[in-house]
């Protein structure tokens, strides 16, 4: 134990402090919120697709989304888990992961606008214990018109992950690109008879006759 302090005072924390010096050259600037990256729009909105139905509860100003593993997430499961939360009356480890690992809880403060919901959205789920990025906040963020997902994050089909590298943003020839707007067409009575395409002549099925010319020879 006292390595580890040592360690920590001489060198960790030193070393921290000098990387993370504002007035440096090569200064590291510490993260104030997550980067929320192509991928994680992706997984985001495959699990909108999804439907997955989610119950929202408000407790203490804060607005909270449930969800759940595989399934969809009742009432009464909601109950179970608040009461639990509350309670914590655990007899062992692995009831305490059954209860807490079964049921996600996102959770929205009030005052959650476009432009801090990465800072105040937090999740119970797995990710974003590690992450402080989930699938959850960034999908529910989408529903609530917090931020919109980009069209190259929605080019993935539902159960597949997204390759490394940059996405390509054109699609291959003859296919609509994403960026294309679809013209509206015309109604009927706006189209005059000058615009009107011309009537293609029909041919007749079959190979075409050939005209054969016959040359007389004058003596």
């Amino acid at each position: 134990m006292s390595v580890f302090l040592q360690t920590a005072c001489d060198k960790i924390i030193k070393e921290w402090s000098h990387d993370r010096d504002i007035t440096s050259v090569n200064c590291k600037y510490v993260a104030m919120e997550p980067n929320i990256t192509t991928t994680d729009y992706t997984t985001a909105y495959q699990w909108n697709k999804l439907n997955k139905s989610t119950l929202v509860k408000q407790i203490d100003g804060i607005t909270h989304y449930y969800s759940k593993c595989g399934e969809d997430v009742n009432k009464s499961d909601v109950d179970n888990y608040e009461r639990n939360l509350k309670n914590r009356n655990f007899n062992s480890f692995e009831n305490y992961t059954n209860v807490f690992m079964e049921i996600w809880r996102t959770s929205f403060p009030d005052g959650t606008n476009k432009d801090n919901w990465k800072k105040q959205t937090k999740c119970t789920c797995v990710a974003f214990l590690k992450y402080h990025k989930c699938k959850h906040m960034v999908g529910i963020a989408a529903r609530l018109k917090f931020v919109t997902i980009p069209i190259e994050a929605k080019t993935v089909p539902i159960d597949q992950k997204r390759k490394r590298g940059r996405p390509c943003k054109t699609k291959p020839a003859l296919q609509r690109q994403p960026n294309e707007t679809l013209i509206n067409n015309q109604s009927s009575d706006d189209v005059t008879s000058e615009d009107e395409p011309k009537s293609k002549i029909q041919r007749k099925r079959g190979r075409p006759k050939i005209i054969k010319k016959y040359y007389i020879n004058i003596i």
